[in-house]
């Protein structure tokens, strides 16, 4: 399984709130592709999966609080 973490978007954001996921568990991703929604100093933010493969584990719920490095989610890489 590889983590799926929160990335650096800039030095300003910290974090901010997990809006939703766009995908469901156990559905296949390609690298790229959107996975998730969340909230980054008031701006929307669409985070794209770093890899192939498919979606495992959820960590996050919506409205959780997400700092830069939490894990979001688990994914089995292909």
């Amino acid at each position: 399984m590889t983590e799926i973490r929160l990335p650096f978007v800039s030095p300003e954001v910290e974090g901010g709130r997990f809006l939703r996921w766009l995908i469901k568990e156990g559905e296949r991703v390609e690298i790229d592709q959107d996975i998730a929604e969340l909230e980054l100093d008031s701006d929307r933010f669409i985070l794209p999966s770093p890899l192939d493969g498919v979606a495992g584990t959820f960590c996050v719920l919506k409205d959780d609080w997400v700092s830069v490095g939490d894990v979001l989610a688990l994914f089995e890489e292909e």
